[in-house]
């Protein structure tokens, strides 16, 4: 999500204001939990080229910024909720939160997507002498964040399957692709289990190879998921479902 205009989420939950916020991080302060200390998150902040500023266990201090983030949700957004958690036992007193829920989870994430965007990103915060989007806006103007291409997005962060390489290419998800250089490799090695990778933000392009050789773009064979997200293409098989 660093690295996604994620205005279509915020259109979706139905908020008044964009969520343009994007771009690649050169570093990044992660804590000692335990999904970011696998080998895998080191080779994705490797290949991302981003230092990792890792935090020790238990000094909450050494990254302020997200721990006032997590202070100003409890305070001014949990609050709100009759279900609520509280941060320990004397303040929950004989509070039964499962018992008092009023929403579910989806509901719940839809109101603290409309709550970021249309009231932590607007309101004036005390530090910054200015709202976060404001000193967003600010600063990309004075130095504009780096993005990365729909080829290193997939890259780093595509998942990756097999699927069978034959004369109308490859189909992955209902969606056929190919171009010139499936065909090649087809015209080489036969029909043959290839390595597929996959980003969901763009799926008009996915990345294919055979036997452990060189990755290969190929194209989507239907014009229409040049530039389509994974949830557009879901919301077109739902549409499709509904009609029959």
């Amino acid at each position: 999500m660093i690295y996604t205009d994620k205005s279509p989420i915020a259109d979706a939950a139905g908020a008044k204001f964009g969520w343009p916020m994007a771009g690649a991080p050169e570093s990044i302060v992660l804590d000692r939990g335990a999904g970011y200390i696998t080998d895998d998150a080191y080779d994705i902040l490797a290949d991302l080229g981003i230092t990792n500023l890792g935090a020790p266990a238990g000094k909450p201090w050494l990254k302020p910024f997200i721990e006032r983030v997590f202070r100003t949700i409890h305070s001014d957004l949990l609050l709100r909720f009759s279900g609520r958690a509280f941060s320990n036992v004397v303040e929950r007193g004989e509070n039964d939160g499962a018992a008092r829920a009023t929403l579910t989870l989806e509901a719940f994430l839809g109101w603290l997507v409309r709550w970021t965007v249309d009231a932590y990103h607007t309101r004036s915060h005390t530090a910054l002498g200015m709202s976060p989007a404001q000193a967003w806006e600010k600063a990309a103007k004075e130095c504009a964040p780096r993005f990365l291409s729909s080829g290193e997005m997939r890259e780093i962060f595509g998942s990756r399957t097999t699927r069978k390489l034959g004369r109308q290419g490859v189909l992955v998800e209902h969606v056929q692709y190919q171009n010139s250089k499936s065909m090649k490799m087809l015209a080489t090695l036969g029909e043959v289990d290839v390595e597929v990778l996959r980003w969901h933000g763009d799926i008009g392009t996915i990345s294919i190879r055979a036997n452990g050789g060189r990755w290969e773009s190929v194209t989507a064979a239907n014009s229409m998921w040049i530039g389509k997200t994974g949830s557009e293409l879901q919301a077109w098989l739902s549409e499709r479902q509904g009609q029959t």
